[in-house]
């Protein structure tokens, strides 16, 4: 996530989601020929339906198609435990996420949200997108990693 420009979970939130979670809870890792990382999913389980929580390749791997890879994975281990829907995750509309996904003919259903706004105000532009972001997303994306992973965890905390 550190390459998109986003801070990330902490290595402790994800293990306290494996324990609380169990068995309804899996993580997915793509390597490289050599067992290099290429990228990785969490999946969430709940009746039928299997979530792609969160889901990342890394850049130098995108080209050598390790996405498509990682959701052929995904896709197959849902079918082999029997779910019945795949929810792969939020996207914004026109995104490179969302182009990607629609590769693999998903219905798209928009989410609802709800926002508690006092009269004349307008809903936020909280995304990505939003040009008042974009300095920090370049800025976070040259910090060095040891310092992503010290302050990622809280920056994300009440945003995801």
């Amino acid at each position: 996530m550190h390459e998109l420009g986003s801070p990330y979970h902490s290595k402790k939130y994800l293990r306290e989601m494996a324990t609380l979670l169990g068995d309804q809870l899996e993580f997915v890792v793509i390597r490289d020929a050599l067992g290099s990382l290429a990228g990785s999913a969490v999946l969430v389980y709940h009746g039928n339906t299997a979530s792609n929580l969160h889901a990342n390749i890394f850049q130098a791997y995108r080209s050598e198609y390790a996405g498509e890879c990682l959701y052929w994975t995904i896709l197959e281990h849902y079918c082999n435990k029997g779910m019945k829907v795949c929810d792969m995750g939020r996207s914004l509309n026109d995104s490179g996420n969302e182009t990607f996904k629609l590769k693999w003919r998903p219905r798209k259903v928009p989410l609802a949200y709800w926002y508690n706004l006092r009269k004349g105000d307008h809903l936020p532009g909280l995304n990505q997108k939003n040009p008042k972001f974009q300095f920090a997303i370049q800025m976070w994306k040259l910090l060095p990693a040891p310092i992503v992973k010290i302050l990622g965890p809280s920056l994300i905390r009440g945003v995801a």
